[in-house]
């Protein structure tokens, strides 16, 4: 609402306000005549409109529209996903969907684990392997977010990190209480121009949005008192 304000009401006003100061100029200088005025208005008026094109179309956007044929190469890329994750390939858990690795360190053999989804409104898919290269009182949980398609922007780079920790000797991961991405755009259209649109994750969004994997030595127990792995 104030970004609407802004963008239309200001400037009616400030057309306004030149009205009524040319209005009484032109009874005392005789250049400014009522069509000239009209002019004058229509030509600041058509000025900031190309600005506006020029803006939407041309400027640099942080977060960039995808194309029609990226999205549908990134819908293979997760049918894909989907595929190799029933049958218990890990294959697709690449350097390009890593966001994150905690180096973490406990004490004994076995580990509860506690997980905290809170209301993000999303599912966290959880994984288990064993590393023999891992050191005995040590794991690595590794965050991996694949891509979410929101209106052909690809949001994924926004979508907060999870908070992991050990407390206690207890394993902890928690999503954030409330998961929402807040992004930017003009959309360009003869339809409502929208500056703010705030995109709240739901479940529909991707159906393996994102991924947590725990490295544990095999001498290591994970207590899973929640049935997640």
């Amino acid at each position: 609402m104030t970004t609407t304000f802004f963008l239309f009401f200001i400037p009616l006003l400030f057309i306004a306000a030149i009205v009524l100061l040319l209005g009484k100029l032109s009874k005392k200088i005789k250049i400014w005549t009522p069509k000239r005025i009209i002019i004058g208005i229509t030509s600041y008026i058509v000025l900031g409109l190309i600005a506006f094109l020029y803006i939407s179309f041309f400027s640099e956007s942080k977060i960039p529209l995808l194309s029609f044929s990226k999205i549908k190469q990134l819908e293979i890329k997760l049918d894909q996903i989907q595929k190799y994750d029933q049958e218990d390939d890990s294959s697709y858990l690449t350097e390009e969907y890593k966001k994150k690795t905690w180096d973490l360190k406990y004490e004994g053999n076995t580990l509860p684990v506690v997980i905290n989804e809170g209301d993000s409104g999303s599912s966290i898919n959880f994984r288990v392997r064993y590393n023999d290269n891992i050191e005995s009182g040590k794991a690595l949980v590794t965050y991996y977010q694949f891509p979410v398609i929101v209106e052909g922007i690809d949001l994924s780079d926004e979508v907060p990190l999870p908070n992991v920790y050990v407390a206690q000797n207890q394993l902890f991961i928690e999503a954030l209480s409330k998961q929402q991405i807040n992004y930017y755009r003009i959309n360009a259209t003869l339809g409502i121009l929208d500056m703010n649109r705030e995109i709240e994750h739901k479940p529909y969004a991707m159906f393996y949005s994102n991924v947590i994997v725990i490295d544990i030595p095999r001498s290591t127990v994970l207590e899973d008192s929640q049935g997640l792995f």
